[in-house]
């Protein structure tokens, strides 16, 4: 019998920092199965790539913003966006 395991993929973006830092981190299925891809130097289409890869089939991505006062919605103070994946294993 196969069953689905869900994992996600979380990226904060804080503008209100002093590093402007960028958060990565990958929330697998098992417990403990937690990565900080932080130091990475993927591009966000090279993580969904490398998901993809190990046979993870991308299922949402919702975005919450932050945003200041007098600025643009691409001009965010801060930013989180999660990637909810899923894939079959027996």
């Amino acid at each position: 019998m196969s069953v689905w395991q869900y994992a996600q993929l979380t990226i904060t973006l804080d503008g209100r920092s002093q590093d402007r830092g960028r958060t990565i981190l990958w929330h697998g299925p098992e417990p403990g199965a937690e990565e900080d891809l932080s130091a990475s130097n993927l591009e966000v289409l090279g993580l969904l790539n490398k998901f993809g890869s190990d046979g993870w089939e991308l299922t949402s991505q919702e975005e919450h913003r932050q945003g200041r006062e007098g600025r643009s919605y691409w001009d965010a103070a801060w930013s989180l966006t999660t990637y909810t994946f899923k894939r079959r294993v027996s």
